[in-house]
């Protein structure tokens, strides 16, 4: 019993390797404002390859993905670029040393601080270039611990009430992906719909379902959906082009969990979608009707 419990405390005190065995990040990315034309992007980060740069060993995290706008607002629609653009591009050199990790800013040849996952409860998350506010930075308030292929990582709670920044993962980020700017206090934040390592998900659950093969031109469905307003407080207007099919709306919170709301048809292209029961954050809508994807929407719930 005793050797068993040294056992498992050597286990929690071994320090991950966060970049080891094929880490992959699903990540959405929007950027506009209510009643203008919004940039998505929709992409995986992952690791390909080392390079040595001033003596120090640096891991290549790269972006593959592709990028398109919608409109968000009541029609009429406005003159979007909705095609798609493919990219695979090499995003960042990044650096883990013990549990903190470092980005290579290459314009100006310096080191900087992209996460410090060595906090205890009471520990404040330290000021970074990637993650900073205009007010007091968060508190972690608890530390648990999650497995990942057959590795503990810690989880830490923070007294920051928001569903995309109240937990961060070690190794893995906030609730927006590895390189994404701080999403605790953007307005417009990155969401990580799932990470995986060797090809099996860890998050939002355990070998849960995860689109890695962003990137891959796929075939463009032919409808198209308006959701206002937005931000929303009790209900919210679907307006799509025609009527659709054996329709299911579900909405998954910043932490993953997926959540299937309620929604009465209006008339034949419009529907009344109930919000009233969730709690205030931002949440993805996701559309499907026949088994098909019909499209995302970034919904702010206040």
């Amino acid at each position: 019993m005793f050797s068993f419990l040294l056992i498992s405390l050597s286990g929690m005190a071994q320090v991950p390797d966060y970049f080891s065995n094929n880490p992959e990040w699903r990540v959405s990315l929007w950027v506009g404002a209510f009643g203008s034309c919004k940039q998505v992007d929709e992409y995986v980060e992952y690791i390909n390859g080392d390079t040595l740069i001033d003596g120090k060993v640096y891991d290549k995290m790269y972006q593959r993905g592709y990028r398109y706008e919608v409109w968000i607002g009541p029609p009429p629609i406005h003159d979007c670029d909705f095609n798609r653009y493919y990219y695979n591009s090499l995003a960042a050199y990044v650096r883990q040393e013990g549990r903190k990790v470092y980005c290579l800013d290459t314009w100006f040849n310096e080191e900087l601080l992209l996460y410090d996952f060595d906090l205890n409860v009471g520990d404040t998350l330290p000021l970074t270039d990637y993650c900073f506010t205009w007010g007091d930075m968060p508190v972690v308030v608890a530390v648990d611990s999650m497995l990942v292929a057959g590795e503990y990582r810690k989880v830490f709670e923070t007294d920051y009430e928001s569903f995309v920044g109240k937990y961060f993962y070690e190794g893995i980020g906030y609730g927006g992906g590895f390189l994404g700017n701080c999403s605790i206090f953007s307005e417009y934040p990155s969401y990580l719909h799932c990470y995986a390592v060797g090809g099996v998900t860890y998050l939002p659950e355990l070998y849960a379902e995860c689109e890695l093969n962003v990137g891959v031109p796929e075939i463009e469905t032919e409808s198209a959906a308006y959701a206002y307003p937005n931000p929303v407080h009790d209900f919210m207007v679907l307006d799509t082009e025609f009527p659709l099919k054996n329709m299911f709306l579900n909405v998954y919170s910043a932490t993953g969990r997926k959540t299937e709301v309620r929604y009465t048809r209006i008339d034949q292209e419009k529907y009344l979608v109930d919000f009233s029961g969730m709690c205030n954050g931002v949440y993805l809508l996701r559309i499907t009707s026949d088994g098909r994807n019909q499209g995302q929407y970034k919904i702010v719930k206040r």
